[in-house]
């Protein structure tokens, strides 16, 4: 019993396929739907999980809807420029919303107040050697 060099390349090929095809179908499929049962578990309730696209079709439709209404120079902005977060806001409240919004912008700004801090210690250390590289440009 003899095994080719074809065979052997075209086992190889199923083999790696087919590992990926899992991780890929795990990556986009089970373990969103596994994270969204666990937070259902613990009371958060959501809209239902779309693969790769998510909420931007609802997104979208909120932003034409809001768009294609006339707005006065005294009405507030917020429902024309922002309807689905404002949507998200009431409908799950203040905490979930604070979280969302904390989980993206704190890293964010932690980074920028480090940059700043860093570069201002550099520029404090460059200046006292006689050298002035942070010149503002004219």
């Amino acid at each position: 019993m003899e095994i080719s060099i074809a065979s052997a390349t075209l086992s190889i090929a199923i083999a790696v396929v087919s590992w990926w095809a899992w991780r890929t179908l795990n990556w986009v499929w089970f373990k969103p739907k596994m994270l969204e049962s666990y937070l259902r578990r613990q009371g958060l309730s959501g809209s239902p999980y779309t693969p790769l696209v998510g909420d931007l079709k609802r997104n979208f439709s909120l932003l034409k809807e809001a768009r294609s209404k006339p707005i006065k120079l005294t009405d507030d902005i917020t429902p024309r420029v922002v309807p689905y977060p404002l949507k998200m806001l009431k409908t799950h409240g203040i905490y979930i919303c604070f979280l969302v919004i904390s989980y993206f912008l704190i890293p964010l700004c932690l980074e920028n107040v480090f940059n700043l801090y860093v570069v201002g210690m550099e520029q404090e250390e460059l200046t006292l050697h006689g050298l002035d590289l942070y010149q503002p440009s004219p």
